[in-house]
């Protein structure tokens, strides 16, 4: 993102669905359909469009007034870092007005929110929680640069070798590939099912119609 930032692109649909792996479970980030131009030699492009995906709107989107599609995109990926740790997602939507989860955020009260998410997950790491307010920053001059989350401490802290992470990530797949598969075989048993209790109906009808023509 950093790259595609440097060229004057925003994406401004980042979500985990939009990121692929490749062979060697590299990411690779897909679907640039509302990618467009935030900034060029003259400086920022205010962007108006709301657009993405509503879960992950920040907060400027909901609040439909001009933005910086750089800063939005952080915000899209403060959403998928805390999906990838937590499992789930921080808030229904960062609208204030609407959201108490975001509010807290919006207000810079964190304590109670992240009281409430660690009693869902457990202990979760001060870092990892900085990392994740500057990200959430209500205020687009306040959140984070992709820069400084590259230098966080949190970003830079201890991460497994590359054989570790491919043998993890091929355990994950797996379970996943099972997943699908069974539930392929129980869709397969419930086209089976329906097909049957349709040609049973189908018999039932022409018996009763035989019955009725003698």
């Amino acid at each position: 993102m950093e790259d595609i930032h440097k060229q004057g692109i925003t994406h401004r649909d980042l979500k985990l669905e939009n990121l692929l792996f490749d062979e060697v479970f590299n990411v690779k980030v897909a679907d640039f359909e509302l990618a467009t131009e935030y900034k060029n030699e003259k400086g920022l492009i205010p962007l108006t469009e709301q657009c993405g995906t509503p879960e992950y709107f920040a907060p400027e989107i909901h609040y439909k007034v001009p933005y910086d599609g750089a800063a939005v995109d952080v915000f899209n990926c403060g959403i998928i870092l805390f999906l990838m740790v937590c499992g789930f997602q921080p808030f229904e939507r960062a609208d204030p007005r609407k959201d108490k989860k975001y509010l807290c955020f919006a207000q810079k009260n964190y304590g109670p929110v992240w009281e409430y998410y660690e009693k869902l997950i457990g202990k979760l790491s001060e870092e990892f929680k900085d990392l994740i307010n500057g990200m959430f920053a209500y205020q687009p001059d306040e959140r984070l640069t992709l820069e400084q989350v590259k230098n966080h401490p949190w970003f830079k802290g201890e991460v497994v070798d590359e054989e570790k992470r491919i043998k993890g990530m091929n355990k994950m797949k797996n379970v996943v590939d099972e997943e699908l598969r069974k539930e392929k075989e129980r869709e397969k048993e419930k086209k089976i099912r329906r097909a049957n209790m349709k040609r049973k109906e189908l018999i039932c009808f022409m018996g009763v119609k035989k019955k009725t023509i003698s």
